[in-house]
Formats: C-alpha cells, sequence, structure tokens
C-alpha cells in the first residue's frame, strides 16, 4: 500500500527522468536544489523530535549518507582526487579475489543469519558486519590466492608431467606404451 510518505519520491524520480532523458528547461537549478533540500526538512524534524524517535539508530545513519551525499556533490575536486584513487586500487585488488567472495559471501551470511548471539542493537549488527567482511576477504583470499595456486599446480602435474631435460625421448616413449595399450 502506498503511504503518503512515498509520495516523497516523486520530485526525486522526476528529476532523474528528466535528468537522463536530457530535457532542459528553465528552472533545473532550483529543482535540484529542492530535491537536496528536502532532506534536511527531515532531519529537522528528526532533531526536534529526538526523544520520540524509534530506530535512531537506523536515521543517524541515512543522515550520515545524505551528508557525505551533499559533501560529495558540492565539495571541491581536489579533496577527493587522492581518496578516489585509493578506493579505486582497493576495488582492482578486491577484484583479484572476487570469485572467491562470490562463493563464500552467503554460505556466511546464512551462518550469521543463524547465529543469534550478534543481534538487536546497532553495536552488535557493526560487530557482525565486521566479522563477516573480514571472513569473507580471508575465505576469498585464501581461496584465489592460496588453494587456486596449490590446485593448479597439482592438476598441471597430473594433466601435463614435465619432460626430464637429461631424458628427451621418454615422452615419446611414453607415448609408444599408451598406443600399444589400446
Amino acid at each position: 500500500m502506498v503511504s503518503f510518505i512515498d509520495l516523497f519520491d516523486i520530485p526525486y524520480c522526476l528529476l532523474l527522468v528528466v535528468l537522463f532523458a536530457g530535457i532542459k528547461f528553465k528552472g533545473k537549478k532550483y529543482w535540484i536544489m529542492a530535491c537536496w533540500l528536502l532532506p534536511v526538512l527531515a532531519i529537522v524534524q528528526l532533531l526536534s523530535h529526538l526523544n520520540q524517535v524509534k530506530d535512531l539508530d537506523v536515521k543517524i545513519l541515512s543522515v550520515i549518507a545524505y551528508s557525505i551525499s551533499l559533501l560529495l556533490y558540492y565539495g571541491p575536486a581536489h579533496w577527493f582526487e587522492g581518496v578516489s584513487k585509493k578506493v579505486i586500487n582497493t576495488c582492482v585488488k578486491l577484484g583479484t579475489v572476487s570469485y572467491g567472495l562470490y562463493i563464500f559471501h552467503f554460505p556466511l551470511l546464512v551462518i550469521f543469519g543463524k547465529v543469534s548471539f550478534f543481534s538487536g542493537t546497532g553495536a552488535s549488527y557493526a560487530v557482525r558486519f565486521v566479522l563477516y567482511i573480514a571472513l569473507s576477504l580471508l575465505f576469498a583470499f585464501v581461496l584465489e590466492k592460496r588453494f587456486q595456486v596449490w590446485a593448479s599446480a597439482r592438476l598441471r602435474n597430473l594433466m601435463m608431467p614435465e619432460i626430464p631435460k637429461h631424458r628427451p625421448n621418454l615422452l615419446v616413449r611414453q607415448l609408444r606404451r599408451l598406443r600399444a595399450q589400446v
């Protein structure tokens, strides 16, 4: 069911459609500014009724996310160049273990969902999240950088044995024996 609060998404949706369609119109700058300022009303409302708010940690996270988005959008670009390079380099490094993350993240998520020890508060959620990310990265690293290297070396030796340099005709003899057995 659609509530009254859902109607506040309409200006953002219309703005996105207009921006992606490349439609030019008068007042575009003011519309964008209004969309950026609408959440400020929610923040003011939140701060004025702070003692009556349920799920305060979720609301605080949305305020933090909104503040970061304002900073990224309106802040000087030179502030973020170093950070963006570090983020891109980190993502490149994560790309080397991405298959391992893909394999291990969901089973770990299921296991964490069954453990009720870390649940109920924002702090326990934070501990759970950090532990989940650390274990996912650890298992992915072990799979990609340790196990895969070990397994591929073993399989390569089984599938394609090395020819000793002092006996180059060994492979030829092995092939003749295989043909004779068939």
